[in-house]
């Protein structure tokens, strides 16, 4: 089951389905938007992902189950979304 292991690990299970392809793909699009929002917002002197958030939606991505965690809306400090 996905919900019990690291998105980084799914690939690694004996005999990955379809969907867990789907999740993988689904997961490295988010971290991706997420760096491209970060450097985007950098650039700008904007903090669309403040650091702490960044620091605290990558530990959250690290916990078994999570597809994604990000700063939603326009960003700044005030919440953050977990996608599980």
């Amino acid at each position: 089951s996905l919900s019990r292991l690291k998105a980084a690990d799914w690939l690694n299970m004996e005999s990955p389905t379809r969907t867990t392809r789907l999740m993988v793909e689904l997961h490295e699009c988010f971290r991706t938007t997420r760096r491209n929002l970060k450097e985007m917002g950098d650039a700008a002197g904007v903090p669309i992902e403040p650091t702490e958030q960044t620091e605290l939606c990558d530990a959250t991505m690290q916990l078994p189950g999570v597809v994604a965690a990000l700063v939603p809306g326009a960003g700044g400090y005030d919440a953050v979304a977990c996608l599980y």
